[in-house]
């Protein structure tokens, strides 16, 4: 059975005329082979099925795994070249329906194009993301971007525009602008305790706007407490050692967490200046 599903995906391999090396397109066959005969996606029964004997199968699975993990592989060549073999099998058409829809599956979360037809999907493209994509719409929508850009690149010039269907709903869409009304606050005290030496604590503290669109990992309410040191070596130049520990809260996409940080800075004036004590 195996040998009759490698004659017929080796065939297809053959019309898609992909641009990979021989044995990229040898490896392709081998899995494609595999799946077809027992309809299984772990490598280790794909193996098996390819070497049935125990070093076969282990030779099989090492092969298998570098073969799908090789990100050297054009896989938008791959794509363009299917594109090219699919559509013109369709018929004549004024569009091309294309389905974008998400799926999770454990602890991932997949995105896949595919063209519906004939009552079943002919699958395109998918791109696999941590579940937690789930929750942030504005990462679900670059993600889609990313996609569509990607699958519009590799669509044939000639072939009828697509036409896409998604189903992920109007009512969260990312907005053109937001605007964020952010408030922060800070008091310090310094202490000159001798010549051209100043010792300072310092407290800030900032209130960011939350926003189910925006995850930046800069955008998260916190407050710092700030211990430096500065020494003024002349009128015109300062060196500073400050210490911050940052105490961030909880937003929409992040949690809160505790931040320390040490900077040292440097500063010097140039240009001239009236004349006064220093």
């Amino acid at each position: 059975m195996l040998q009759s599903h490698r004659t017929a995906f080796t065939h297809f391999v053959n019309h898609l005329q992909l641009p990979w090396r021989k044995t990229q397109r040898e490896n392709l066959i081998r899995w494609g082979s595999a799946f077809l005969a027992v309809q299984k996606l772990p490598v280790r029964r794909l193996a098996r099925v390819l070497g049935p004997l125990p070093a076969q199968a282990k030779q099989a699975d090492k092969r298998l795994r570098r073969f799908l993990g090789n990100d050297r592989l054009h896989l938008d060549a791959a794509l363009r070249a299917y594109l090219a073999f699919l559509l013109p099998r369709l018929g004549s058409q004024p569009f091309i329906p294309v389905m974008v829809d998400w799926t999770y599956v454990g602890e991932r979360a997949i995105l896949t194009a595919a063209i519906p037809y004939g009552g079943r999907s002919l699958p395109l493209f998918a791109t696999v993301h941590e579940r937690s994509i789930e929750r942030r719409i504005y990462s679900q929508t670059q993600a889609e971007i990313s996609l569509l850009r990607r699958l519009r690149w590799c669509w044939p010039a000639e072939a009828p525009a697509p036409l896409l269907l998604a189903d992920r709903g109007f009512d969260n869409m990312f907005p053109v602008a937001e605007t964020f009304h952010d408030w922060g606050m800070y008091s310090q005290v310094l202490w000159g305790f001798r010549k051209g030496w100043v010792a300072g604590l310092r407290g800030d503290y900032v209130e960011m706007e939350d926003s189910p669109f925006t995850d930046s990992l800069d955008r998260q309410s916190r407050a710092r407490v700030s211990a430096d040191l500065t020494w003024y070596p002349t009128e015109f130049s300062k060196i500073r050692l400050q210490y911050n520990h940052d105490f961030l809260q909880e937003s929409f996409f992040l949690a809160d967490r505790d931040v320390d940080s040490v900077f040292l800075q440097f500063e010097f004036i140039l240009g001239a200046h009236g004349a006064h004590k220093f």
